[in-house]
C-alpha cells in the first residue's frame, strides 16, 4: 500500500479473516452433504429422473 493508505476497518478485517472462510467451509460442507446424501436414498430415487 502506498503512503497515506488506510487499513480497512476492523469489521471488514473480521469479515475477511473469519466470516468469509467459515462461510466457504460451510457451503462446501452443504454441497458435500447434498452430493453424498444420494447414498442413503432408495435405489429408485437415486437414479436420474426419467425423461418424458
Amino acid at each position: 500500500m502506498g503512503p497515506g493508505a488506510r487499513s480497512p476497518p476492523k469489521a471488514v478485517q473480521f469479515f475477511r479473516s473469519t466470516l468469509l472462510p467459515a462461510a466457504i467451509v460451510v457451503l462446501f460442507g452443504l454441497a458435500l452433504f447434498a452430493v453424498s446424501a444420494r447414498i442413503w436414498l432408495p435405489g429408485d430415487m437415486a437414479a436420474p429422473a426419467p425423461i418424458g
